[in-house]
């Protein structure tokens, strides 16, 4: 019994995607068939720990269990990678000496931080986000540049040759003191690394970028920390991916490099803090280690989106944020005398960059002629020939609209967004189409059809340089940026900082310099903090720097008076400057990691403690900021994308308005939240925070600590999407066919005649159960099948994976007996798969399968 994950399609595919034969691949597209990290009893090093291990594998011997170990892990954990054929997972789950045994996976940095590509040199420019966090003060004011502190940077390498590192590589005075490259160019996650002593990238933009934004310094371009120490660990090749067993060696690596910050700006959607790589950033904060990842870039895939290793519970997670302004690529468009000037999109990136100086532009009509028929979905029936040609986003693809533009004879197609969700480049098939193409988004796309509407003889100018742009979305969690919480309830992001249009470091065969975005982006931003606050020699421990952060960041909401959830937004936007001179502090977050608000709770107590580390006595106004709530599901109990937000907001009070505290002293105060307001059918994930400001007269910055809670119980969660893609779901299919089987099966068990489950996940899964019932005593449980093995499952995302598949070859054990797998005796059986959201679920999802009888041929039985 195995469990194979598959991107189906539809129905009438199924049979050419799922192919032959059982895979062991257990958890999700982004695992590895037949990889395990298993962790022992004791320390990593320790004589107990390496006689737990010793213990382990005499037990794999005695149960005959082929193996491989490809990695022994002695520094963080106490652990080893190996490769187990996926038929012995149930014995290798019921070994004693095994603390626990996890998916090995891959893990990438995300599409959208691909940005422009146009190869050419740009110049060093000052990063404009340094404006809006506080880092220009850091800077300017308190002389900080993160000097003497070592950042280690997890990801696709750096181009040594740029001059905002120095052109070097560990030599006297040079930025880049340590590094490895664990991979090489051609690794893709799940092929043999090739390492090399230099982590060398000339075929990404993604490290050189990332190493940029925290220490980068070159003329007037500087990084957050411009002179810190930077470690370079190359974990990913050419494609960007990664996997479970490198991260792991390059952490161990960089600890015994003594990095002080490790930045980690890649992950895996939906993640659980209870994977490997999230045990070992929880290993590496225990030991002093500062560790930043990615909440990663699927902020239009609803709750529970965060990416792993984001979702420990003690490492810092970074969402982005929109500033005022940034850099962009730009149009010029002249009507009426007046020249307006539009963000653009960048081009598709195997075509030369474009540079027209006033060539007319025209609108894409079709044959009605009428205003709102611009689509290009048909042949235009206006001259194109020589002119760049405007069209609406929506009806037909891309590739269709271009292709009449370049019928009409049209030179550049831009595309206007008609909504206000995001468009990127137009993409289109590079060998048919020879188009360039731009996009603008939905408040420039209103500015250019309204010029075009009045003016007359209306042209265009295009080039490639960069200016300096208002943006539209200031204040906002920028669209991408993934929510939280973590599955467990852990309010993820922590944070937020820039990572639109970030220009920084490429390397130089790319242009040295260029934008990308996404919370790459945002990412080091935040690591780069930090190596100021550790060179600033501020007093307090660990959590309690980084409650600085958290407490000192800047609200953001999203109508007056009401804050985005915590969910979105963590505690806001990074403010540097205010987290490096805040005299008091408070505790980092409120959440319900382990429990559950639902309607039946009068009141949430909770203790606040805030202490002044400063000369002079402070005087604080409390106050309570109930956010908007929102639920991952429809009242259909369907996967609510976006989520579906509620009309009411929690209550609360405090036991007093206003404190003071003395110098070197902490109060205590309590508040009380109460979600009466929210019934438990509804699934709100509900938030808010709690607002400390200075009284009238009292010198200080506000702090605010974020509240977060479920206002329901895990039982009433809809894991189990009831459809997709037309098939109703969960079903089963016959392996060797595909065909949906709605009522009973006859199945062999030989070749490809094997049972599949197919279902699709809602919601994080904390355990899968797997038991056998006989069809004619359904309320008997007669068998198991990895009955605790298989958990932590990710939900479903659109870019990942829509289906999970369980392929089941007729075998199980009975109770307390997992090394016993035998072949269960022809005959009928329903399979009980059910789901659990925590592992303390009492009354989980469970599906029943349709009959399956077993009848295999007279010699195998």
């Amino acid at each position: 019994m195995q469990w194979a994950f598959k991107l189906l399609v539809a129905v009438q595919a199924l049979a050419t995607v799922v192919g032959k034969g059982i895979d062991a691949n257990h958890y999700g597209l982004d695992t590895l068939p037949s990889r395990y990290l298993v962790q022992f009893p004791g320390e990593p090093g320790s004589a107990s720990g390496i006689e737990a291990s010793k213990k382990f594998y005499t037990q794999l011997q005695t149960l005959r269990v082929p193996y491989t170990i490809t990695h022994n892990y002695t520094t963080l954990l106490n652990a080893a990678a190996l490769t187990i054929d996926g038929q012995y997972i149930d014995s290798l789950g019921s070994l004693t000496n095994a603390k626990g045994t996890y998916a090995l996976r891959t893990a990438s940095v995300d599409d959208d931080a691909v940005g422009p590509t146009e190869h050419l040199t740009r110049p060093p420019m000052p990063m404009i986000s340094h404006n809006y966090t506080g880092v220009d003060r850091a800077h300017s004011e308190l002389k900080l540049t993160g000097q003497g502190i070592k950042v280690g940077i997890l990801d696709t390498g750096i181009d040594l040759t740029h001059p905002a590192f120095g052109n070097c590589f560990k030599t006297a005075g040079c930025p880049i003191q340590y590094g490895y490259d664990f991979v090489g160019d051609d690794f893709n996650g799940t092929n043999t690394p090739k390492p090399g002593p230099k982590p060398i990238d000339n075929c990404t933009p993604h490290g050189t970028h990332v190493a940029g934004v925290v220490a980068g310094n070159h003329g007037v371009f500087k990084g957050v920390a411009p002179k810190a120490t930077l470690g370079i660990y190359r974990i990913m090749g050419c494609e960007q991916l990664t996997s479970t067993e490198v991260v792991l060696q390059a952490l161990e690596m960089a600890y015994t490099d003594g990095m002080q910050v490790i930045n980690m700006s890649f992950g895996v959607p939906s993640g659980w803090s209870l994977w490997a790589e999230d045990l070992a950033v929880s290993a590496l904060m225990a030991k002093g280690v500062y560790v930043v990842a990615g909440a990663g870039n699927d902020g239009d895939n609803t709750l529970w989106a965060i990416s792993s290793p984001a979702t420990g519970e003690l490492s810092l997670a970074v969402g982005a944020a929109e500033i005022p302004e940034y850099y962009s690529l730009y149009l010029n468009v002249t009507a009426n005398g007046t020249t307006t000037i539009l963000s653009r999109s960048d081009q598709q990136r195997y075509l030369p960059a474009v540079n027209f100086l006033n060539v007319p532009v025209i609108r894409g009509f079709g044959a009605s002629g009428s205003d709102d028929d611009d689509l290009a979905c048909e042949e235009l029936a206006v001259p194109a020939k020589g002119a760049v040609v405007v069209v609406r986003r929506g009806v037909c693809d891309m590739q269709t609209k271009a292709s009449f533009v370049q019928k009409a004879g049209g030179i550049l197609m831009i595309v206007y967004n008609n909504s206000t969700s995001p468009l990127g480049t137009p993409a289109y098939d590079s060998d048919t189409m020879t188009l360039p193409s731009f996009s603008v988004e939905n408040e420039a796309g209103t500015t250019l059809i309204n010029l075009l509407r009045t003016g007359q003889n209306a042209t265009m100018s295009v080039d490639t340089s960069m200016r300096v742009c208002k943006n539209s979305a200031v204040g906002q969690p920028s669209w991408y940026s993934s929510w939280g919480p973590a599955p467990e309830g852990y309010i993820k992001p922590d944070l937020l900082a820039p990572g639109t249009n970030i220009y920084s470091t490429v390397p130089v065969n790319m242009g040295s310099y260029n934008l990308l975005t996404g919370t790459s982006m945002a990412t080091p931003y935040v690591a780069g903090a930090i190596a100021l606050m550790l060179e600033s020699n501020r007093r307090g421990s660990q959590q309690q720097l980084l409650n600085s952060f958290v407490n000192t960041a800047t609200l953001l909401y999203s109508s007056p008076g009401v804050p985005y959830s915590p969910a979105q937004q963590g505690n806001g936007l990074i403010n540097v400057y205010n987290a490096l001179t805040a005299t008091t502090s408070m505790d980092r977050f409120i959440n319900i990691a382990t429990g559950y608000l639902t309607n039946m709770d009068k009141n949430f107590h909770k203790t606040i403690e805030l202490t002044n580390h400063g000369n002079t006595p402070v005087t604080y106004n409390f106050e309570f900021l109930s956010s908007a709530a929102y639920s991952a599901f429809t009242k259909d109990k369907e996967a609510a994308i976006p989520p579906r937000p509620a009309k009411k907001y929690l209550d609360s009070f405090f036991h007093q308005k206003k404190m003071s505290a003395n110098p070197g002293s902490s109060i205590l105060n309590s508040v009380a939240i109460d979600p009466r307001a929210f019934d438990a059918d509804q699934r709100m994930v509900v938030g808010g925070f709690i607002n400390v400001y200075p009284a009238k007269g009292t010198v200080g910055v506000n702090l605010t600590i974020p509240f977060l809670g479920y206002a329901f119980e895990p039982e009433n969660v809809p894991m189990l999407a009831s459809s997709y893609n037309d098939i109703p779901l969960p079903c089963m299919s016959r392996r060797s066919t595909s065909e949906i089987i709605p009522k009973s099966g006859v199945f062999t068990m030989v070749g490809d005649d094997f049972p599949v489950i197919i279902y699709r996940l809602q919601a994080p899964v904390a355990r899968v159960r797997v038991r056998i019932t006989k069809a004619s005593d359904p309320s008997h449980i007669h068998a198991a099948v990895t009955e605790n093995f298989f958990s932590y499952l990710s939900k479903a995302m659109p870019s990942g994976q829509p289906y999970i598949t369980y392929a089941w070859d007729g075998r199980g054990y009975h109770y307390n007996t997992p090394s016993k797998i035998i072949d269960l005796p022809n005959g009928s059986y329903h399979l009980l798969l059910s789901f659990y959201m925590t592992m303390n679920v009492t009354n989980p999802n469970t599906y029943t399968s349709p009959v399956i009888t077993i009848k295999r041929p007279k010699k195998n039985v």
